[in-house]
């Protein structure tokens, strides 16, 4: 509330679902980018990003099973950033909320 936010925009058109992602945290206060940085590379957003997965998803300490799953589950998304530069290719369905079909 009154509170001035940098919003991340591209400098080149084409679509960048990372920087979607990187804006919502910033609305929600989730990160911060100190308003005197004018530019941001790729490699910044992943860091903020993974960083932030890796802070906010607690391991479980008392289920091995649940904790591995856990690690797969960062990792699996964390896989996925390269993708996020240029875009995601999702297959959608309109017949449900939840209609989509996984590609790479």
């Amino acid at each position: 509330r009154n509170k001035v936010v940098p919003i991340l925009v591209q400098n080149e058109n084409g679509p960048c679902p990372l920087l979607a992602l990187v804006n919502v945290l910033l609305l929600r206060g989730a990160q911060h980018i100190h308003p005197d940085v004018s530019q941001v590379t790729f490699t910044d957003l992943v860091t903020l990003i993974g960083d932030y997965m890796l802070e906010t998803n607690t391991l479980s300490e008392t289920n091995a099973e649940l904790r591995a799953n856990q690690q797969q589950n960062l990792t699996d998304a964390m896989a996925l950033f390269p993708k996020l530069q240029r875009g995601l290719d999702v297959n959608v369905r309109f017949n449900s909320v939840e209609a989509f079909e996984y590609s790479e």
